[in-house]
């Protein structure tokens, strides 16, 4: 059983559908239970907002899908994995950002070196409270 709960003064207090659920669990019950803090979509929004204003921008004559563009900034932000391939290579592999792979703090802090790699690689000349700000205009914030 999954619960999404909300930590109040009294306790834990049950999130809409996962209500029944909740009171189905009996007084002085022992559960295990592992805590996670859920993303917000709307960051991640925000984030893809960000990589397609940069990638529609970029001076760079390239080939370059939006997906690998999209691993170029992950990994120039340092969010990588590094290993060895069998020819003694150094292979570095753009960490995953997916909601069950990275936690909201994490994602925050790739969120704001993004914006420091798009603005020395990309969009040099561009200040960081206007690209911000033309983020905020497409998401709406």
């Amino acid at each position: 059983m999954k619960l999404i709960v909300k930590k109040e003064l009294s306790g834990f207090i049950p999130m809409s559908e996962s209500y029944e659920d909740f009171n189905s669990i009996k007084q002085n019950e022992i559960l295990s239970c592992e805590i996670k803090r859920p993303r917000n979509i709307q960051f991640h929004r925000k984030y893809f907002a960000l990589l397609n204003i940069a990638y529609e921008n970029r001076q760079i004559l390239d080939n370059m899908t939006f997906d690998q563009f999209r691993k170029e900034i992950i990994k120039r932000s340092g969010f990588y994995d590094e290993y060895r391939d069998f020819l003694g290579m150094m292979i570095y592999d753009a960490k995953s950002i997916s909601f069950a792979k990275m936690k909201a703090d994490e994602f925050e802090e790739l969120y704001s070196r993004s914006i420091d790699v798009i603005l020395k690689y990309i969009l040099v000349g561009m200040k960081d409270e206007e690209l911000r700000k033309s983020v905020n205009l497409i998401i709406g914030f």
